[in-house]
């Protein structure tokens, strides 16, 4: 009898024992999961300036000097003149008035692959003094396994009554993202 007491005390006591090692190593587990979870989540990119930076987001840090996240800059990708030099004869050639989104869509005459995609193709047109800049995006391209989108900045001047390009410079975004920017002249290999 005193040993089925003492065995079956020794049963509730390792039980015990069990439960509370359990219950540390659960404890243990969330909190080294949280910490994981709060440094994943840190922006690394974080550095301390004046807060004189129009892109930027403040943080509730406190300190004299306010933290703001300072955007890296975005890499070109540079487009020799021998690429666009035909371009510009058959501009220079031309008597048809065209304007300058319309330029940048001879260079890029892309076309939305599945209209019912999320795909899409913007155009922006910025006037800088005797240049017009023209930016084409062309973002979440379905027919692409590596690259999500292009982005092509084309800088006109008016020559006589026609455009010339100036200067022409592409990015692109990668479906699968590495640290960094977002738009950059990786070709997403």
């Amino acid at each position: 009898m005193l040993l089925s007491t003492s065995s079956s005390l020794f049963a509730q006591i390792s039980d015990q024992i069990s439960l509370i090692t359990m219950k540390k190593i659960l404890l243990f587990l969330l909190i080294n999961c949280f910490g994981f979870l709060i440094a994943c989540t840190t922006d690394s990119t974080l550095t301390t300036e004046p807060s004189t930076t129009i892109d930027s987001v403040q943080s509730s840090l406190p300190s004299p000097k306010k933290a703001i996240l300072v955007p890296k800059k975005e890499a070109f990708d540079l487009i020799p003149e021998e690429i666009y030099r035909n371009l510009n004869t058959k501009l220079a050639a031309s008597n048809k008035k065209i304007s300058a989104q319309e330029v940048i869509k001879m260079y890029y005459p892309a076309e939305l692959a599945n209209k019912t995609s999320f795909e899409k193709i913007k155009v922006q047109t910025e006037i800088k003094a005797l240049q017009t800049i023209v930016t084409l995006t062309h973002d979440n391209q379905s027919e692409h396994l590596l690259i999500q989108g292009h982005r092509i900045i084309m800088t006109l001047e008016k020559k006589d009554a026609h455009w010339q390009i100036v200067a022409l410079r592409q990015q692109y975004k990668c479906w699968i993202r590495t640290a960094g920017a977002l738009w950059s002249n990786y070709k997403c290999s």
